[in-house]
């Protein structure tokens, strides 16, 4: 069987986040991932209605896309949210939901109270019944996990104006794996399709999605038709961080294709390529839902505990440079592989020797497979803090602090262990159901034991981030680049942590100390720190994770969260960059936001010398006092093909401390409406802004 078939009334709720989380389409999987692992109630609130909405358009454009498919015609948009309630047709491509009338009624409920403002918003208190919820109204739906989403895969056309016989499968929250499809078959440029792999069954989705290459961890994203405008299609990115909306004329229409007979590409569409297959049976202990993340050397499977049906994590080790080998249908993965040369015990033996802390994920041996040891860890339920940041853009210094004292604590423990972790980036450390960063296991962290474990040229050159002293490549093969010696682990990871603290406040990584932005982009005593922290030699440095952490708390001590205010420099303060006429009381305003917030952002569609020349008119003008021009800080805003909404995350600053002035919803993120303050437009009849 090529994917199995999804009842949702034998499924717990443990299973239900499993799937949505990790096996739905990437641009979905991401909006079920934030709505569980939000740890505000407002915020996971709003986030739950935002993945009502994203789940309901997919639905609604499939509908669409088969029904003219079948008709042979263009589609202009998507049905609408509000129809699904009615039911869905019988010709529907996802036959599961076929007929059915009641299946996305729950899901309209919760989109228009989540999105429709403060009403409904649950107390303090209910975070997990809220996250009850949202999964018990997703589970109609639940069935879209068997399903699976092809895009052109990135460069596999030249410059991707020819039709593609390779395309990637965008599963869950971080998983994809590419396909050669059969001769004859090609998916068209920017087309995203739907496959069906238990029937063979493919459909495409153009003009209603669209594809969009480009340098982000998934190579793409995905897009939504919502409006039309004298014959273009309107397009908003659904899924990743920072929106953007583009405008392009339609091309493309729905069509259906057949895979059956294809047994090979089927299978290999429905199962990712994994040490351990999706539903194994393992020890008769465990059933492995499937994995959730790959690198470096080692997989991350979920697993049901058969004891007390607990969810745990399953931790495994395969050879760095080999791709791990594809189960075949009918066949159990360890039959599928040979040992490897690079044995788990590598990574299992010293972090068993780790006493406990509460910020280390405690590993125990499952016993070994073929390709080496198998660990059993409690599942942490939250995202990675990679995730984390990817929706926040960036933290404020009281969650940082919040988030690295604990973490220092861990790591202390660890480096008293006479072990070096090597791997402190966001994507390797987790947050549990409380928020609580955990460290996990790596094979890295053996390096600096008191048995120092084999580590090659090639998992050097493959770390992103290292210290100066570790960036020379050592020989294949060779031991841990510093020896035995434990001292200059703990120095590598007190480097990393200044690296963190720097991708966390500034949502960009820096790995020297004049990379380190001055005031007010970064506070001067945070900005002293981890330049600190960065310094080239490890003996500057701070000595132990306990000083960081303490130096953590001195530097947040000294400041006070702040007010930020981002306004639109054509629309809400002057007519156009050609055309600039002031808004009338303008200079009040902006003597008030000069005695209000401490960073003033402007978004414009110009470049950014045409944007200072209009200020410096209106200067001169005496309409703006010249300290507001000399503060602003501009936003470059490109409209067109590769515009972008007015998302706050570009502003690096945390969201909670900004709030944004527009007159336009369109180019307003939805997950922000909560930020934005409408104001007046320059086209409506006033006598005057207040």
């Amino acid at each position: 069987m090529c994917a199995r078939h999804v009842d949702p009334a034998e499924l717990d709720l443990q299973e239900l986040a499993f799937l949505a989380r990790y096996r739905f389409p990437r641009h979905l999987a991401l909006q079920v991932e934030r709505a569980l692992v939000e740890l505000s109630p407002a915020a996971a609130w709003r986030a739950a209605g935002a993945c009502s909405l994203a789940l309901l358009r997919f639905v609604a454009a499939v509908g669409r896309a088969r029904w003219c498919a079948r008709q042979g015609e263009r589609p202009s948009l998507p049905v609408s949210v509000d129809a699904l309630g009615k039911g869905l047709d019988d010709g529907h491509f996802i036959s599961e939901l076929a007929g059915r009338r009641a299946a996305c009624r729950e899901l309209i409920s919760l989109a228009k109270a989540a999105t429709g403002g403060a009403t409904g918003a649950p107390e303090a208190s209910s975070l997990k019944p809220l996250r009850e919820r949202m999964l018990r109204a997703l589970a109609p739906l639940i069935s879209i996990a068997s399903y699976r989403l092809l895009v052109p895969s990135p460069g596999s056309t030249g410059h991707g104006l020819e039709p593609s016989a390779t395309v990637t499968v965008l599963l869950g929250v971080g998983l994809r794996h590419s396909l050669d499809l059969p001769d004859g078959l090609r998916l068209p440029p920017n087309t995203p399709a739907l496959l069906d792999p238990r029937s063979g069954r493919i459909l495409s989705l153009a003009p209603l999605l669209r594809w969009e290459p480009d340098q982000g961890p998934a190579g793409g994203s995905i897009f939504e038709l919502r409006e039309v405008e004298e014959g273009d299609g309107i397009f908003l990115e659904v899924g990743e961080a920072a929106g953007r909306r583009l405008r392009l004329p339609l091309s493309g229409r729905p069509s259906e294709a057949d895979l059956a007979g294809h047994e090979a590409l089927l299978h290999a569409a429905s199962q990712p390529p994994a040490l351990l297959a999706d539903d194994h049976i393992l020890h008769d202990s465990h059933k492995v839902l499937g994995i959730i993340q790959r690198g470096d050397g080692t997989e991350l499977h979920l697993a049901t505990r058969f004891a007390d049906r607990e969810t745990a994590v399953l931790l495994s080790a395969q050879a760095h440079a080999q791709e791990p080998r594809r189960p075949g249908p009918g066949t159990g993965p360890g039959r599928e592989q040979e040992p490897q040369t690079w044995p788990g015990d590598a990574m299992a033996e010293p972090w068993l020797q780790v006493p406990h802390s509460p910020g280390l994920m405690e590993p125990r041996p499952l016993g070994r497979q073929p390709w080496g040891s198998l660990l059993e860890m409690d599942f942490p339920s939250g995202a990675s803090l990679a995730e984390q940041l990817a929706y926040k853009g960036v933290l404020d210094p009281f969650e940082c602090l919040a988030l690295l004292e604990p973490l220092c604590d861990a790591l202390g423990t660890l480096h008293q262990a006479g072990l070096a972790h090597l791997r402190l980036r966001p994507k390797d450390l987790l947050l549990d159901a409380d928020g609580r960063l955990l460290i996990t296991p790596h094979p890295l962290a053996a390096a600096w034991g008191p048995r120092p474990g084999a580590m090659t040229g090639a998992q050097w050159v493959s770390h992103p981030l290292l210290p100066p002293e570790l960036r020379a490549r050592p020989p294949a093969g060779a031991r841990g680049h510093a020896g035995s010696d434990p001292g200059a682990g703990q120095a590598a990871d007190i480097w990393l942590l200044g690296a963190l603290l720097g991708e966390l406040l500034l949502g960009e990584r820096i790995g020297t100390p004049s990379a380190v932005p001055p005031p007010p982009r970064l506070p001067a005593p945070l900005g002293e720190l981890i330049r600190h922290l960065l310094e080239p030699r490890p003996e500057d440095r701070c000595p132990s994770a306990a000083a960081v952490a303490a130096a953590l708390r001195g530097a947040v001590s000294q400041l006070t969260p702040q007010r930020h205010i981002a306004l639109d420099l054509e629309g809400t303060l002057i007519t156009s960059s050609r055309d600039p006429l002031p808004r009338s009381h303008l200079g009040e305003f902006a003597s008030w936001c000069l005695d209000t917030f401490h960073r003033i952002f402007v978004f414009t569609a110009v470049d950014e010398r045409n944007a200072r020349v209009v200020m410096a008119r209106l200067v001169r003008a005496g309409v703006l006092p010249p300290r507001f021009s000399e503060l602003l800080e501009l936003v470059r805003w490109p409209r067109g093909r590769g515009g972008v909404l007015k998302d706050l995350r570009l502003l690096r600053v945390p969201l909670h401390w900004v709030v944004l002035l527009d007159d336009m919803s369109a180019w307003i993120p939805e997950d922000q409406r909560h930020r934005w303050v409408p104001i007046i437009s320059f086209a409506e009849p006033r006598s005057g802004d207040q």
